[in-house]
């Protein structure tokens, strides 16, 4: 299921409206730690906080209509880079690390910022946290990187501490229950 409005997300709403006003007033952190356990929503809240700096709208970002939108849901968008484990068990190694710090170092292409999604960050071996510490201690302009872990720990604290972190925790069943009767047209269930 592909997310596209901050609308669609269900719970975390401060980090939700943290996210949303950086987006629109263009004040992001250089770097962001989502953690969280598997399946909770920080990957989706990643995704969609990156399309949403990378949006040409002048307001309510994403807009999914503009062109960088349009590359971002298409995975086309140059300024836009998401990078993970190659396989499931393994690890993000150096040279994906420096592949990066390469792409970084070209001119940005005019998106108002270049964002940078490291999914299964707790995936980073020692050398390629390391090595990414020099793009967290001192980011091209205009950059964002968002790294989305299960927890703190699989990280060295020189990686944690350049992050601002994003905790994500259990949704509420009072929340479920309003999505699932607002977007299923599920029955309410009965006061208990």
């Amino acid at each position: 299921m592909t997310v596209d409005s901050w609308d669609s997300l269900i719970g975390h709403q401060r980090i939700i409206k943290a996210l949303q006003r950086a987006a629109s007033d263009d004040t992001p952190h250089h770097a962001y730690l989502c953690l969280g356990p598997e399946g909770i929503g920080k990957r989706t809240t990643a995704r969609l906080f990156a399309r949403a700096l990378v949006c040409e709208a002048p307001e309510r970002r994403p807009c999914n209509t503009c062109t960088s939108c349009r590359q971002a849901d298409a995975g086309t968008h140059i300024d836009l880079l998401y990078e993970g484990p190659e396989a499931k068990g393994k690890s993000i190694s150096v040279a994906q690390v420096r592949e990066i710090q390469r792409k970084l170092a070209y001119r940005q292409t005019g998106a108002r910022f270049r964002v940078v999604v490291i999914d299964e960050a707790g995936a980073l071996n020692a050398d390629a946290q390391n090595k990414l510490l020099k793009t967290l201690e001192e980011p091209p302009a205009r950059t964002v990187l968002v790294l989305c872990a299960l927890h703190a720990g699989l990280l060295l604290p020189t990686v944690r501490s350049r992050c601002q972190k994003l905790l994500f925790g259990p949704v509420t069943s009072e929340e479920l229950q309003g999505w699932l009767v607002a977007e299923h047209n599920a029955e309410p269930l009965p006061a208990a």
